[in-house]
């Protein structure tokens, strides 16, 4: 194998392997294959998981990375809540702890519940003691009630505050047409029932039974957004007089109860152009690009036969049939 000797590198890529072969070649009639020098291949393992052939394949990592969201999910919501009790707590709407930890809010939650069983609830009504806050919630929005009353019912509100979509299109969102939307309308139905004004923590209260075995209970059901943000605002209405809080105290309570952190953007994920320097790819759902699409697809039309000599030249021809097609 001499070193001035022309050769050519072959390569075969596969998902699991690559295949290669040194070729030499001649110049004897241009450039021809004469010989293999050397050849081989190299087998490793697959990235993904799943049948390949198939297209049914999925990434390694897919394992780890739903595990790693509910975990993000939980500590979100526990700082959340952490943040909302030491905030509660330094305006007198809550009992103080000794530190932010969750056992320190479950010990001192736990205390004032029983507190407030002996106040709002009937001794022996094991109904009313499973659903104590919902009770809360629902005498916060209609009567003036004690810091620590409302402090707990704020807190429930975050605890659960109702599913809300991050999408900025849900035309196609399976979620808001499916399940999730008809449950949530008929709540809406039973709710609008008792009055235009009620509240979910009402309705709660008023119709469902928590401990008669059926299915039909507090936690086996969609609720929205929508219906805590209403049940809040009844309730600062109700109390604004009845409590030392400013307007800019109501607003943080609201926004540490309800704030939900956007979708991540994914801009850095759109290639650059490679017509406009410096500029990223057109969004196809823009009226140009879809201009540009039907341009290109009529500049790649061929004529299949030439015109007769009466039609001009066959090049001039073919611009003002493109042109007819484009208009």
């Amino acid at each position: 194998m001499g070193r001035q000797s022309p050769w050519r590198l072959g390569l075969d890529l596969g998902t699991s392997s690559i295949g290669w072969a040194a070729i030499g070649l001649t110049r004897t009639r241009g450039v021809q294959p004469n010989s293999i020098w050397a050849a081989g291949v190299r087998i490793f393992e697959a990235g993904v998981e799943g049948d390949i052939e198939q297209g049914k394949d999925s990434s390694r990592a897919t394992k780890r990375r739903e595990a790693r969201q509910p975990r993000r999910q939980n500590w979100r919501t526990q700082h959340r809540k952490e943040k909302l009790f030491a905030r509660l707590s330094q305006l007198g709407l809550l009992p103080t702890t000794e530190s932010g930890k969750s056992e320190d809010r479950k010990a001192c939650l736990e205390t004032l519940d029983s507190q407030l069983r002996e106040t709002h609830l009937q001794n022996g009504d094991h109904e009313a003691f499973q659903k104590l806050t919902y009770i809360l919630r629902s005498k916060a929005a209609q009567e003036p009630l004690s810091p620590h009353e409302v402090g707990r019912a704020l807190y429930a509100l975050a605890q659960r505050r109702g599913y809300l979509s991050n999408r900025k299109s849900q035309g196609d969102d399976d979620e808001n047409s499916g399940k999730v939307a008809s449950s949530i309308s008929e709540l809406q139905a039973g709710m609008n029932e008792l009055g235009d004004e009620s509240t979910i923590s009402q309705y709660f209260v008023a119709r469902v039974n928590p401990v008669d075995g059926s299915e039909d209970r507090i936690r086996h059901r969609y609720t929205s957004r929508d219906m805590f943000w209403r049940e809040f605002d009844q309730i600062r209405q109700t109390q604004q007089g009845n409590l030392d809080l400013t307007e800019a105290d109501w607003e943080e309570l609201r926004e540490l109860i309800f704030f939900q952190r956007p979708l991540k953007s994914q801009k850095q994920l759109i290639g650059r152009c490679d017509l406009e320097q410096g500029e990223r790819r057109c969004e196809e759902c823009l009226p140009v690009f879809q201009q540009f699409r039907i341009l290109q697809k009529v500049n790649n039309l061929q004529a299949k036969q030439r015109f007769p000599a009466n039609h001009g030249s066959n090049r001039a021809r073919v611009r003002y049939s493109k042109a007819t097609l484009f208009t």
